[in-house]
């Protein structure tokens, strides 16, 4: 029913909600699992983990990981999100990041969940909903969220207080609605004003590129 291609394998979910694992160079199977809820977003990728986001019968969010080497659920998977996600889902090493529309107990809209203990962490509140989903820079050390009030916003991936830290905040001439593409030094975000930006990750200065005459050669 659904296929990913990750960077070394190819995932499939059927109908049944079992997730099957192929290699990617020759489709030769690796692992097979199953899903507690079906998925309601793309499968992300970390360099330990496939962690997905689910959502079952009664609508409640769920959040599984499986080791990406054997298949084998991760010690606190699956773990159920006191929140209904926003967004899709990204990862790194230790954290599970998605878009959140906020609880009774809490009205953040970037949520942390950490992958050791499937428990909510830290947490950070746009202006606004992020419908795009937070995504993690190549290093897994930058989140990059871009909020529909028209902000683009850097954070830390590693946070151990309050108030959260960031690294840089630029804005658009519109909203924001689709996650960047990024790689290790750009990130590139397109955005409701008509324009494809690529931002350096690390200053958050939008590149400028010399742009060719009609007659050059």
């Amino acid at each position: 029913a659904q296929i990913y291609a990750m960077a070394d394998d190819v995932l499939a979910v059927d109908t049944q909600g079992t997730l099957y694992c192929l290699s990617r160079r020759d489709l030769s199977p690796r692992w097979v699992s199953s899903l507690r809820a079906p998925l309601s977003a793309p499968i992300a990728e970390g360099p330990t983990y496939y962690v997905c986001l689910e959502r079952d019968a009664s609508g409640a969010a769920w959040v599984e990981w499986f080791s990406k080497r054997s298949g084998a659920p991760g010690n606190a998977s699956p773990a159920r999100l006191p929140f209904a996600p926003s967004s899709g889902i990204s990862a790194n090493a230790g954290w599970a990041f998605v878009g959140s529309l906020g609880s009774p107990i809490d009205n953040k809209t970037v949520e942390a969940i950490n992958l050791a203990d499937g428990k909510v962490g830290w947490g950070y509140r746009t202006m606004s909903r992020v419908s795009a989903t937070p995504t993690v820079d190549p290093s897994g050390e930058i989140l990059l969220v871009v909020g529909e009030n028209r902000t683009i916003t850097s954070l830390p991936t590693n946070q151990s207080g309050v108030p959260v830290k960031i690294n840089w905040a630029v804005d658009t001439l519109g909203v924001n609605t689709a996650a960047p593409a990024i790689a290790r030094e750009w990130a590139f975000i397109g955005s409701e004003d008509n324009l494809l930006r690529c931002i350096d990750i690390g200053s958050g200065e939008t590149t400028r590129f010399h742009q060719p005459s009609a007659h050059a050669v």
